[in-house]
């Protein structure tokens, strides 16, 4: 399942009726991320399974993703229902289950345009950047680096790095994965691609989980692509251990196309790096 995985809508058909009214999927080997499945993997699971009963004229505008325990690879259990649909939104929900308990829950908002409605407010674009082509990536090896970037090809704006000490919570980079991807499930998985911008203060390696997600579409995702896509992520705010973290993604042609938000558990056991500067 590893090789001839595509991140694009046909992922839903790896979902497959259940005698139990549930569906049956399996999350593949080779996407790392720590202990668990990379994240933006199991999300993008969650919004392929949506799609299974999903009105298909509504548009995916909002997913909050609630990680509840961390999923591995192999077989998993989905459940999805149909809260409500209205005239212009439909509210579904999904819940992925592993050895029979809840790991993922996701409330999903499908939309249709408003007839009529002429209000418009245009996003800002990036400031600008170097072509990826110019720059360099994170370091091929990197023994701090997750088993499923493998499957990513990342580009730095900024060269700022996890776990180097550094003193600006902050990634800005070009990310694309190494097979073709796109649509709404391709997106989610893209976004996901980037580290709490936290760790990088951190001065040596340090366990992150997100525990809560929430993700706005704000134009279609084209249905497939082999481009590079930018992606700025900073830290709001974070202490005690949890970090509130929010990021724009950007097409190809410089569109901001998903804002996200993020809390995420930083397991860092030691003082950051707040003294030094960056290493890398």
């Amino acid at each position: 399942m590893t090789d001839d995985l595509h991140l694009d809508d046909g992922l839903r058909d790896r979902w497959t009726p259940a005698p139990d009214g549930g569906f049956a999927g399996r999350l593949p080997d080779g996407w790392a991320q720590g202990r668990s499945v990379f994240g933006g993997l199991s999300a993008a699971f969650t919004v392929a399974l949506g799609r299974k009963v999903a009105d298909p004229s509504g548009r995916l505008r909002h997913a909050a993703f609630s990680m509840m325990r961390p999923l591995a690879p192999g077989p998993v259990r989905g459940v999805v229902e149909v809260l409500r649909t209205g005239r212009t939104t439909q509210f579904v929900t999904v819940r992925l289950d592993q050895d029979g308990a809840p790991a993922l829950d996701a409330r999903l908002l499908y939309a249709r345009p408003v007839r009529g409605a002429s209000v418009a407010v245009d996003p800002p674009p990036p400031p600008p950047a170097p072509p990826p082509a110019t720059l360099a990536g994170f370091p091929e090896d990197d023994p701090l680096a997750p088993g499923f970037l493998r499957h990513v090809e990342v580009r730095l704006v900024e060269r700022n790095l996890p776990f180097r000490g550094g003193r600006d919570p902050s990634f800005d980079g070009y990310c694309r994965f190494r097979r073709p991807f796109g649509g709404e499930v391709g997106i989610v998985a893209l976004v996901d691609v980037w580290p709490c911008p936290s760790l990088a203060l951190c001065d040596g390696p340090a366990p992150a989980s997100t525990v809560t997600w929430s993700l706005h579409l704000l134009a279609p995702p084209p249905a497939r692509t082999e481009a590079f896509f930018r992606y700025r992520y900073r830290t709001v705010a974070g202490a005690g251990g949890f970090h509130t973290a929010a990021g724009t993604l950007y097409d190809p042609d410089g569109r901001a196309l998903a804002h996200s938000e993020q809390i995420v558990a930083v397991f860092d056991g030691r003082r950051p790096g707040r003294d030094r500067g960056p290493t890398a």
